[in-house]
């Protein structure tokens, strides 16, 4: 494990967690988002975490909260996302769409021939 519990009762990020069973650890304290009660274990906190060898929950909670204008903002989703970068982009165009078309037209996509990668 990558969390040492303190005597104060915080815990401290001992290492850069590399399993997601030590994400999910941390990700469980951030103060709860949204109307789904999802937690947003965004950019930002991945990147906290996997810079955080030595800073505290309390440390990544302020830091979730600092950041949270930001992440209101539109991101961009990173090319090994391309299912999250399509729903994204379909769901905008098809704002009442259903789940049985965007999977037809994810399929659709997938079908299509890719361009060589550039190189």
């Amino acid at each position: 494990m990558c969390a040492e519990r303190q005597p104060d009762g915080d815990t401290t990020l001992t290492c850069s967690p590399q399993s997601s069973s030590s994400a999910a650890s941390w990700s469980s304290q951030l103060p709860v988002t949204g109307a789904s009660g999802a937690r947003s274990f965004d950019a930002y906190i991945r990147t906290f975490v996997a810079e955080g060898a030595g800073r505290t929950l309390a440390d990544a909670i302020a830091h979730w909260h600092a950041t949270r204008q930001a992440a209101v903002q539109l991101q961009e989703i990173g090319s090994q996302f391309e299912l999250n970068r399509f729903l994204r982009d379909w769901h905008a165009e098809h704002p009442a769409g259903s789940c049985a078309e965007v999977l037809a037209a994810w399929r659709a996509h997938r079908d299509r021939p890719r361009r060589p990668a550039a190189g």
